[in-house]
């Protein structure tokens, strides 16, 4: 197995992807030419909340990846507002309009109880158990089946030692670009940090286990992503903190659910009218084609990585 580390998803998504063009073995897929790891590979970040990616030629989008976080924390798995952000989600919805495989749905809904919830009280009751265990992949439903939705990543398992909240993602298959060092490294760190903030401590290690690690040369892009394979790690020049996102973790699902329903409402946890709110509503400036209004409102999250890459992808496309 191959072990990447480093300190966030920019050093990561350097190493990752150097690795795969270094090391990777051509392939055919179900979806054409694929560039695979020859062996699983875990990549381990020690500041998992550094999740915002920088690189220009990658053009994350950070109103996709963040709006997606508070979806999938809200334990949805309704097509429309996704596609709101990303029309591309929209090959991969039912047509009823919902996903089979969301991960919130999963954490919150699916097996007919709130995982995440238990799992709180599981930690709290035992800070020693390795027994904390988050389960997305249902075989029940998902083994055989022909969904255009199955989880890729299958389990997560939850540690604490010395007060940190250590967290282990495992994933059947994983692309490099925009999963692994994409839209994962952004959910699944917020998620952990959540669950941290309900139990008081702080975040650990996050560790991914990607058991195939791959990416596709001729998709959309790709030439521009491979030229510049490495992004620029700006927490790390400029020194940015992230904006804690559990501030009051009494009232922070109950937050969360006001702000899906009426993202004006301000709650007892600050991440949500200081960072999110503005981020919805530069984006909601921006389909609605006000250019200058948009870039302002994004000035205005306080979270100084997310403002960065906000303000920054709407530049290059304006």
């Amino acid at each position: 197995m191959i072990n990447i580390e480093a300190d966030n998803v920019n050093g990561a998504y350097t190493e990752g992807m150097l690795y795969l063009m270094e090391e990777g073995v051509p392939e055919e897929s179900r979806n054409g030419k694929v560039i695979v790891a020859p062996e699983p590979v875990c990549t381990t970040y020690y500041r998992p909340t550094e999740r915002v990616l920088f690189s220009p030629e990658r053009d994350a989008n950070p109103f996709f990846h963040l709006m997606e976080c508070l979806w999938m924390m809200d334990g949805r798995n309704d097509a429309e507002f996704l596609i709101y952000f990303n029309s591309r989600m929209g090959q991969y919805a039912n047509d009823d309009g919902t996903f089979d495989g969301a991960y919130g749905h999963r954490w919150r809904k699916h097996f007919m109880f709130d995982q995440i919830t238990y799992l709180v009280e599981l930690l709290k009751r035992d800070p020693t158990t390795r027994r904390a265990v988050l389960t997305m992949f249902d075989p029940a439903f998902d083994l055989g089946t022909n969904s255009k939705d199955i989880p890729c990543n299958t389990q997560i398992y939850f540690d604490m030692r010395y007060n940190k909240l250590n967290m282990t993602v495992c994933n059947r298959s994983n692309d490099a670009v925009w999963g692994c060092y994409g839209a994962n490294a952004v959910h699944f760190s917020f998620l952990q940090e959540v669950i941290a903030g309900m139990l008081d401590v702080t975040v650990g290690d996050y560790r991914q286990f990607s058991n195939n690690l791959h990416f596709y040369p001729n998709a959309p892009r790709m030439d521009i992503v491979l030229s510049q394979p490495f992004s620029t790690d700006l927490y790390l020049k400029y020194g940015w903190k992230p904006y804690p996102v559990v501030t009051n973790p009494t009232e922070w699902f109950q937050d969360l659910t006001n702000f899906m329903d009426d993202p004006h409402m301000d709650g007892a946890n600050s991440f949500f009218y200081m960072v999110a709110r503005p981020v919805l509503l530069a984006w909601i400036a921006h389909k609605e084609k006000k250019i200058g209004w948009a870039i302002n409102i994004a000035e205005s999250i306080a979270d100084p990585a997310w403002q960065h890459a906000c303000v920054a992808w709407l530049g290059r496309r304006f």
